[in-house]
């Protein structure tokens, strides 16, 4: 009975899933939020004619985790903000005066080069120069105004698709309905993009809600009906569509045929988490960092902020996660098999 019992759990890629790939994911998050090295911090410096508190700074701020370049620039502000949105790389920017010091930041780390600056230029007599840090907001989740946090929700309903897509198909293949539709393939490709569509106008819905929602409250919610955010929702949804096309695929090929809902929710919040809806990315560490940078949801994010906080229509940081999102959902609406072949 015993033995008979390991053969079942190691067939069942549900149970696999659980017992040995979740715990990893979770281990592989958090250990780069902790103990997986220190995050990346991007500095640009425009260095002053005061070469003392020049030197001072950039001995402070030089680490393992500090990537600096040095700019030219007459607008501070402005240069970070393009480059942030342009790169899609968030950052803290040090305008250096003759007797002071200008912060300026995206990132969540902010806080902590201001920090260190503030502290190397305040000897115990009287500090070396004025200090102040301009923090515009893109960065940290706590500091952002209400109306970008509204979109950071709406914008995860559309990758929450990947629990509902996977109800579906599930309901499908339980209920012995994919059975007996007797598809050939190009009807397969119908059905599953019917299956597809579905979920996103439900998703869509919960958008609506989520708006009458923010304004019954008092909120402004008028950012849901920024031109920025739909093309992004749109690329989130296709790439958790795609993404649960080819789990489903896999679980429907060497599992049990029925990849059951709760097993997506642990992926949708990986990938959420991953692309710093619920959580600042930047916090992240090595592979883990490098991988979140490479995932389409993290790019829609930083386009759908610069637009809403700072009026940048970025739409250039949206070509590669298109085409990733758009491959995905074609690959997986040609090779998921919808029923188990005997």
């Amino acid at each position: 009975m015993i033995v008979a019992s390991l053969k079942i759990l190691h067939r069942d890629v549900m149970a696999l899933f659980w017992a040995f790939l979740f715990p990893i994911l979770l281990f592989a998050f958090f250990s780069s939020l902790s103990g997986g090295g220190e995050p990346t911090i991007y500095i640009y410096i425009k260095n002053g004619t005061n070469n003392i508190l020049n030197s001072i700074i950039v001995s402070a701020l030089k680490s393992n985790n500090t990537i600096i370049e040095y700019i030219n620039t007459d607008n501070p502000k402005s240069y970070l903000l393009n480059t942030t949105y342009i790169r899609g790389r968030l950052g803290v920017l040090i305008a250096i005066g003759n007797s002071t010091v200008e912060i300026y930041s995206t990132s969540a780390l902010g806080p902590i080069v201001a920090g260190t600056v503030k502290g190397a230029l305040s000897p115990p007599v009287k500090p070396l120069a004025n200090v102040t840090y301009v923090d515009l907001g893109a960065g940290d989740i706590l500091r952002v105004e209400n109306e970008v946090l509204l979109v950071r929700l709406a914008l995860s309903l559309a990758l929450f698709n990947i629990a509902i897509l996977t109800g579906l198909l599930a309901s499908f293949i339980i209920t012995g309905y994919a059975k007996r539709l007797f598809l050939s393939p190009t009807g397969k490709i119908s059905v599953l993009l019917q299956l597809t569509t579905a979920t996103i106008i439900y998703s869509l819905e919960s958008v609506v809600v989520l708006f009458l929602v923010a304004e019954f409250m008092g909120y402004s919610a008028a950012t849901l009906l920024s031109p920025a955010f739909y093309p992004a929702f749109f690329i989130n949804a296709a790439f958790s569509a795609g993404l649960t096309l080819l789990i489903s695929a896999l679980d429907v090929k060497f599992g049990s045929s029925r990849m059951q809902a709760p097993a997506s929710i642990p992926i949708f919040l990986f990938f959420a988490f991953l692309s710093g809806y619920y959580t600042p990315a930047e916090f992240l560490t090595g592979t883990m960092a490098d991988l979140a940078k490479s995932l389409p949801p993290y790019y829609t994010r930083m386009f759908v902020e610069g637009a809403v906080l700072h009026g940048i229509y970025q739409w250039s940081l949206l070509y590669q996660p298109a085409a990733v999102a758009v491959a995905l959902l074609v690959i997986g609406l040609y090779i998921h098999p919808l029923v188990k072949r005997p």
